[in-house]
């Protein structure tokens, strides 16, 4: 993960127990990494629900977090199959899935973490520096 420490550097940790396969390992550093560049680009404040909301909108959204592949991986699709599904809206509804959810790993509700998601969530959706486009 992305651990932002008290003297003002960060660090990205990877455990390789945790890591499956190459795509897997490398879609986990695309993820770690948007939390990084945003760190150094908006000065983060890791104790403001919003700005961590809107590293993680964009780490879902820019990482393939919410590629159907890793999607179907996971079992999220539902009735959605294959990369069509992007064209039914499942994306954005996947990156407020995995936002909201990372909130609440760090300790906040249900509803604070959906509320910090929904103040930034297009805002941070259409911010996809330093790619220009939502990588495919």
């Amino acid at each position: 993960g992305f651990r932002y420490l008290s003297d003002g550097s960060a660090e990205v940790i990877l455990c390789e127990k945790e890591l499956k396969s190459y795509n897997h390992t490398a879609e986990i550093l695309r993820h770690e990494l948007i939390h990084a560049i945003d760190h150094c680009k908006y000065e983060v404040d890791w104790d403001n629900p919003k700005h961590v909301a809107c590293t993680e909108i964009r780490a879902a959204s820019l990482s393939g977090d919410c590629r159907w592949a890793a999607e179907a991986g996971r079992g999220a699709l539902g009735s959605s199959i294959g990369p069509k599904m992007l064209a039914k809206g499942h994306h954005p509804k996947c990156v407020r899935r995995r936002a909201t959810l990372s909130l609440m790993s760090t300790g906040l509700s249900k509803l604070k973490a959906e509320q910090a998601v929904d103040a930034v969530f297009e805002d941070c959706y259409n911010d996809v520096s330093p790619f220009g486009v939502i990588p495919q």
